[in-house]
Parts: C-alpha cells; sequence; structure tokens
C-alpha cells in the first residue's frame, strides 16, 4: 500500500529513556542589609516626664475648645423654638426661614431663597445641611441620624432653632 514510515522527531534522550537535563536556576544573590541609621532626638522635643504632665495643657485646651468650639448644645432647645414667632414664620414660609440662616452662615441667600421657593423638595436637604454646618462650627454635639428625625418630626420647629440659634 504506500504508507511511508513515520518518522518520530524526538529527542535523543527520549530515545535513551532519559529525563532531558534541565538548566540549574540561577544563584540567589546575598542579602546586604543597608546600614543602620540612627536618629538623635533635638533637645527643643518634650521629655518622656512633661509628655505624662497633661495638666495644664489639658486645661487650657477644655477653655479653648469652650470658647472657640461651643459648649456642645444648641441656645434654644427644640420646643422653646417651637413657641416663638420664628416657628410661624417657618410654618408659613419656611424658604424665608432657609434663607435667614443661610445668610447667617455666610451661604447665598438669594439662590437658597428662589431655589426652596420654586423646588420645595430641596428644602429638606439644605436644612439638613444648615443643621450639619450650624453643629461644625458651633460644636454641637449630635448625629446626622440626629438631625434627620427630628427634621422628619418637626421641620418647622428646627428651621426656627437653627435661625434662633444663628441670631443669639
Amino acid at each position: 500500500m504506500g504508507y511511508n514510515e513515520l518518522i518520530n522527531e524526538c529527542s535523543p534522550h527520549d530515545a535513551m529513556g532519559q529525563p532531558p537535563a534541565y538548566q540549574t536556576a540561577p544563584s540567589t544573590p546575598e542579602f546586604n542589609p543597608a546600614p543602620v541609621v540612627q536618629v538623635t532626638q533635638p533637645r527643643s522635643f518634650a521629655t518622656d516626664q512633661q509628655l505624662l504632665d497633661v495638666g495644664s495643657p489639658l486645661k487650657k485646651f477644655k477653655r479653648f475648645s469652650t470658647l472657640f468650639m461651643g459648649s456642645g448644645k444648641w441656645k434654644v432647645g427644640l420646643v422653646e423654638s417651637c413657641f416663638s414667632l420664628e416657628c410661624c414664620k417657618a410654618y408659613w414660609c419656611p424658604c424665608c426661614s432657609l434663607a435667614d440662616t443661610s445668610r447667617e452662615l455666610g451661604l447665598d441667600y438669594d439662590r437658597t431663597f428662589w431655589f426652596t421657593f420654586f423646588c420645595w423638595h430641596a428644602m429638606f436637604p439644605i436644612a439638613f445641611q444648615h443643621r450639619e454646618l450650624i453643629r461644625q462650627r458651633h460644636g454641637i454635639i449630635g448625629s446626622g441620624c440626629d438631625d434627620f428625625c427630628t427634621l422628619l418630626w418637626c421641620a418647622q420647629c428646627v428651621l426656627a432653632q437653627h435661625h434662633l440659634h444663628m441670631k443669639k
């Protein structure tokens, strides 16, 4: 029949039944650690004993934080603000109340007024932002969750509280 003999091209190692010779991996270079640098402490740094003595600096910090960061409380309570004329203004014209608070915070008065006048849905996020800014600037303790719940249940009281807090 005309079959040609198949030529098997294998390495001479295969023919002899020996595994092929593998090259050895190159040797790894020796590890030379960097020279040790010794750092000395300048004389102007505090000693360990000075660091442990925190009596007077802590008192200074508390006095500073009370003066510039606030007392941690609102100047006008939420219920107290409900019985003020500001609450009536917040009820009948909340865009005016938000705009007044914006002016006291140093934000754009006109933009806040017209934006909330034409888009009533924007009042909640803007009031939320104002409350957060007032808390941050005056060091009032609270959280976003507290602010959200307070705004949800009595938004007019919150708007009045913002304006009264910024006035006092």
